[in-house]
C-alpha cells in the first residue's frame, strides 16, 4: 500500500488511494481539496489566506529569511541566507545584516538584495494598504510608520550593501521581544517582473525608496500575478490556474531545501471537489489524495473505505 505525502494541509485528516495508479499519470499527482481557492498565490498574506492558498504559496515560494523548524523554533533560514550578523547599538536598536545565497527565480533571473528590500517597500506602502491589503511586513523596523502612513518616501530602517547583502534595523521601542526574528521575516518578491524597465530602488542616508509608480506595481502584484505566471523560487512553478484548479510544475531552477532535496514529482494538480463527491472520486482513482477532510459524513465514508482496504488514512 502506497503512502503519498506532499506537505499539503497536514493539520487535517488525509485519505490516499490504495493503488499505485497515480504514479502512471506521467509523474503527476492529483490532489483533491474540499475548500475553495481565493486565487491569491503571490508571496504575501495581505489578502484572503485560506489553508489551500497558503499551501500553494509554500510550494511556490519556499519561505524567506526566517523559518520555523520541526520543533517550532524560529530561526534564520540558511537555505536562503548564507550568513548574517546581529548588532546591538548604544540606543538599543538592533541591526541584522544578511548575505543571501546564490539562487535564482524560476525564469533564471538571480534573486538579489533588491528583491527583499522591494518586498518590504511594496508590502508596507500606502498604495498596498489602499488596495485593501492587511500586511505587517516591515513593522517593527526603524521608519516603518512614517513610510506606512505616507509621511516619508524613504524607509529609514533599510540599507542596501551590495547586490547580495542588505541590513534591516529593528526599532529599540519594539525590544526586547522574544520573537525578535519575526521583525526581519521577509520573503523576496520578483522585482524584475513587477516593475517597469526604468524603475529602480534609490538609497541614501535617509534609507531606501522606490523610484517609480508603486500603485502600478501593486496592481500588477495583486491583479496580474497569476495571469502572468510570475516567477517563483520554490520547488514548483505555477503553470495554470482556472476553474478551481491549480496546476504546478517542477521548478528546474530550484536549489533544493536545507538538505539539498528536490521534488521528484513532475507535476501537481490541486483541484476543488465537493464534500458530496470527494470520497467517491478518490475511490474511483480520479484523484490520488484528498485533503483536508473535515465533514463528518465524508470522514465516515472514508473510514468505511479504509476498513474495506480501498483507501488509507494519513494523520
Amino acid at each position: 500500500m502506497r503512502k503519498v505525502r506532499v506537505g499539503l494541509l497536514l493539520m487535517c485528516l488525509i485519505f490516499v488511494m490504495s493503488s499505485c495508479k497515480g504514479e502512471n499519470r506521467q509523474n503527476t499527482l492529483i490532489v483533491g481539496i474540499t475548500e475553495q481557492f481565493s486565487g491569491y498565490f503571490m508571496p504575501s498574506e495581505g489578502f484572503m489566506n485560506t489553508v489551500c492558498d497558503d499551501t500553494i504559496r509554500k510550494l511556490l515560494h519556499d519561505g524567506g529569511i526566517v523559518t520555523i523548524d520541526a520543533f517550532g523554533e524560529i530561526k534564520i533560514n540558511d537555505t536562503n541566507i548564507k550568513s548574517y550578523t546581529r548588532t546591538e547599538h548604544e540606543n538599543n536598536d538592533v541591526t541584522y545584516t544578511f548575505e543571501i545565497n546564490d539562487f535564482s527565480w524560476s525564469d533564471g533571473t538571480p534573486v538579489t538584495a533588491d528583491d527583499y528590500l522591494f518586498a518590504i517597500l511594496l508590502s508596507a506602502s500606502p498604495q498596498y494598504q489602499a488596495a485593501g491589503a492587511v500586511d505587517s511586513t516591515g513593522e517593527g523596523l526603524i521608519g516603518y510608520w512614517d513610510y506606512y502612513q505616507g509621511e516619508q518616501k524613504y524607509f529609514a530602517g533599510l540599507k542596501k550593501l551590495s547586490d547580495t547583502s542588505f541590513s534591516l534595523t529593528v526599532d529599540h521601542n519594539e525590544l526586547p521581544y522574544y520573537w525578535e526574528l519575526t521583525f526581519v521575516s521577509i520573503v523576496p518578491y520578483p522585482m524584475h517582473a513587477l516593475i517597469q524597465e526604468n524603475e529602480t530602488l534609490v538609497f541614501d542616508e535617509h534609507g531606501i525608496a522606490f523610484q517609480g509608480d508603486m500603485e502600478a506595481a501593486v496592481e500588477t502584484f495583486i491583479g496580474e500575478y497569476n495571469d502572468k505566471l510570475t516567477p517563483s523560487y520554490g520547488p514548483y512553478v505555477l503553470e495554470n490556474y482556472e476553474s478551481g484548479q491549480v496546476t504546478l510544475k517542477r521548478n528546474e531552477n530550484y536549489m533544493g531545501d536545507a538538505n539539498g532535496n528536490k521534488p521528484s514529482i513532475e507535476k501537481i494538480i490541486v483541484k476543488e471537489v465537493s464534500d458530496e463527491t470527494a470520497m467517491q472520486a478518490l475511490i474511483n482513482k480520479e484523484i490520488d489524495v484528498l485533503e483536508p477532510v473535515m465533514e463528518k459524513n465524508t470522514i465516515d465514508q472514508g473510514k468505511k473505505a479504509v476498513k474495506e482496504g480501498k483507501l488509507q488514512a494519513v494523520d
